[in-house]
């Protein structure tokens, strides 16, 4: 009895593993406060770790997150997502109001760090047409290497080519 229980978890366990991780990597574009290159890795079934290397009005930065992926019950194809991660930021002391990214650095604040949130949806079409599209926030706090401290809500849209 002991063996047919076995058998059946790693039934149910692979049959989850496999509608969870239904990519390793994927390739795309994103477009909102920050928009830029993506790159995202499944290194877990359920946990992705993402690279964003983005442009904004006045500089550009490079971003990295870990996420957790949930899929949305009833709904193939569709997964929430959350997680957080870091950036640096180099602008060119440009003033600049971009969507979702309004920061004003003034003078002396060529490099920014900052910590980011995100929390997204994505909806993965089916196998034979590989691509993801997804939409998020990536809230981040970032201060200044002149002193500044700034907030952003910094939303986006991302259409990504699943390489499997």
């Amino acid at each position: 009895m002991s063996t047919y229980r076995n058998c059946i978890v790693f039934v149910l366990v692979f049959i989850s593993i496999n509608t969870i991780a239904q990519y390793n990597t994927s390739l795309g574009i994103r477009i909102g406060g920050t928009s830029g290159l993506s790159v995202k890795h499944f290194y877990k079934p359920t946990m992705a770790a993402e690279g964003i290397l983005g442009t904004f009005g006045n500089g550009f930065s490079i971003t990295m997150l870990l996420e957790k992926h949930m899929p949305v019950h009833e709904a193939v194809g569709l997964y929430v997502y959350y997680g957080g991660g870091a950036h640096l930021a180099f602008y060119n002391n440009n003033r600049s109001s971009n969507f979702g990214r309004e920061i004003d650095t003034r003078q002396n604040n060529p490099v920014g760090f900052g910590i980011n949130g995100i929390v997204g949806i994505e909806y993965r079409l089916p196998d034979n047409i590989p691509i993801s599209i997804s939409l998020d926030l990536k809230p981040f706090i970032e201060v200044g290497s002149g002193g500044y401290v700034a907030v952003a809500a910094d939303p986006s849209f991302g259409v990504k080519f699943i390489l499997r």
